[in-house]
C-alpha cells in the first residue's frame, strides 16, 4: 500500500537505528499502526535474497546483527493492511 500525503505526514513511519549500522543493537520503533500480533519483520539483502522473516509484536524490534556482511538491506514490515519497506546500510 502507498501512503497519501496526508497520511505520510499525520503519523511518523518506521524510525530505524543506528544507520549506518556497524555493531551493537540496530534498533527499530513501529508506528503505532504496526502494534499488533500480526506485524512481520523479513531482512533481505540489496539482491532480494530473503535472510529471515519473523513476527514481531509489541512494536519494538532490536536485533543484533553484526555478522551481516558490509553492504544495503532492506527491512520490510507488514501486517494485515500496511506494508513499509526501510533501507539501512551496515558498515
Amino acid at each position: 500500500r502507498i501512503r497519501n500525503a496526508a497520511e505520510q505526514f499525520s503519523e511518523p513511519g518506521i524510525s530505524i537505528w543506528p544507520n549506518p549500522y556497524h555493531s551493537g543493537e540496530l534498533r527499530v520503533l513501529f508506528p503505532q499502526k504496526f502494534q499488533t500480533s500480526h506485524t512481520m519483520v523479513s531482512l533481505s539483502d540489496y539482491r532480494g535474497m530473503l535472510l529471515f522473516s519473523e513476527r514481531y509484536p509489541d512494536g519494538n524490534w532490536r536485533m543484533r546483527l553484526e555478522n551481516l556482511p558490509p553492504g544495503m538491506y532492506v527491512m520490510r514490515f507488514s501486517d494485515n493492511n500496511y506494508t513499509e519497506t526501510v533501507r539501512f546500510w551496515k558498515q
